[in-house]
C-alpha cells in the first residue's frame, strides 16, 4: 500500500514539475543563448512633447577662405584670411534649436557665428567684388558672417530604456556675408568698403545616437550632413557638416539637462557666375566647444 501511494506521489510530482532542459547537462538552453544576443523589446518612456537646446559655441580654432569675382574682373584668392588679414581664429555663436513631438518630431535650428578682423597692412592688391579694394600699403579689415537655419523632421525608430536611434532631415539654408573695407593713408585718406554674400537653401539628412548609461546621464552624437551641386539655381559646389558629440548632465530628469558637446563645422559654397558677373566662393571650418541647456516639457 505505501509503495502505490509513492509511486502514485512520483507520477504526480512528474506530471506537474517542468521536464528539464536538455541543455541543462550540456550548457545554455535556446531561451537563455536569445537573452545573450537578442535585445529585448522593453518598453521606452514617452519623450517630452516640446523640447528646446539653448547653447553658445566657444570656436577654438577657425580657418576660412573668400574669393568674389565679378563682371569679368577675378577676385583675389583669399586662401588663408586668418594669416593674410588677421581674422582671429576663435569665435562664439549662439544656437538654437527647438522640436515638437514623440517618436517623429519636427523642429527648427539656427546658428549664427561672426568674425571681425582688425586693420592690417596690404602687402599685394586686393580685388574684391571686381572693384581694387587695396593696394599695397593700404590698410584692411574684414568681416565675414556665417548665419544658418533649417526645418526639419527627425524619426526615432529604435528607442528604449537606455537608447535612442534616430534619423533626420529636413531643408537647410545658409548666408555667408562678407565685408572688406580699407582705408588709403595720405593727406584725405580715402575709405572704401565693398561688401558680397553668397546663400543657398538645400536639404539635408543625419542622424543621432544617445545613450543613457545612468538616469541622471546620457551620452549623444548628431551628425547633419549636405553635399549638393544644382546648375539650375546656378550652384557649383555647397557642402555643409555638423557633428557634435558629448554628454548631459539631467539635473532634473526629463526637464532640464545641462550639457557639454564638441562640435565641428564645415561649410562650404561656391556659387556659378551669375547674370550679373558674379561668382562667390568661399569655405570656412571650425572645431570648438558648446555649452548646453536642455529644457524639455
Amino acid at each position: 500500500m505505501a509503495a502505490a501511494l509513492l509511486a502514485g506521489a512520483g507520477a504526480a510530482r512528474a506530471q506537474t514539475e517542468p521536464p528539464i532542459a536538455e541543455s541543462e547537462a550540456g550548457g545554455l538552453s535556446l531561451r537563455e543563448l536569445e537573452s545573450w544576443i537578442v535585445l529585448d523589446d522593453e518598453l521606452a518612456p514617452e519623450p517630452p512633447l516640446v523640447r528646446l537646446d539653448v547653447g553658445a559655441v566657444a570656436w577654438i580654432e577657425l580657418q576660412s577662405r573668400l574669393r568674389v569675382d565679378r563682371r569679368g574682373v577675378p577676385g583675389t584668392d583669399l586662401r588663408a584670411l586668418e594669416d593674410e588679414l588677421r581674422l582671429p581664429t576663435t569665435a562664439g555663436s549662439p544656437w538654437v534649436e527647438l522640436s515638437l513631438g514623440s517618436r517623429v518630431r519636427g523642429g527648427a535650428d539656427f546658428l549664427w557665428l561672426a568674425r571681425q578682423g582688425p586693420f592690417v597692412r596690404a602687402e599685394r592688391t586686393i580685388t574684391f567684388d571686381g572693384v581694387d579694394v587695396a593696394g599695397p600699403g593700404d590698410l584692411v579689415d574684414l568681416r565675414l558672417e556665417l548665419f544658418t537655419t533649417s526645418a526639419f523632421v527627425a524619426w526615432d525608430p529604435l528607442a528604449g530604456q537606455t537608447y535612442r536611434i534616430g534619423f533626420v532631415g529636413g531643408a537647410r539654408y545658409f548666408r555667408l556675408q562678407s565685408r572688406v573695407r580699407a582705408v588709403r593713408p595720405a593727406a584725405a585718406p580715402i575709405d572704401l568698403s565693398e561688401r558680397a554674400e553668397g546663400e543657398l537653401v538645400s536639404p539635408y539628412f543625419g542622424g543621432s545616437v544617445e545613450l543613457v548609461p545612468f538616469p541622471y546621464l546620457s551620452v549623444t552624437t548628431r551628425i547633419q550632413y549636405m553635399s549638393w551641386s544644382w546648375s539650375a539655381v546656378r550652384l557649383r559646389e555647397a557642402r555643409f557638416f555638423d557633428f557634435r558629440m558629448g554628454a548631459h548632465l539631467r539635473v532634473v530628469p526629463d526637464r532640464l539637462a545641462l550639457g557639454l558637446e564638441a562640435r565641428y563645422l564645415a561649410v562650404a559654397a561656391a556659387a556659378r557666375r551669375s547674370a550679373d558677373g558674379r561668382r562667390f566662393e568661399a569655405e570656412l571650418a571650425g572645431f570648438g566647444a558648446s555649452f548646453v541647456v536642455q529644457l524639455a516639457f
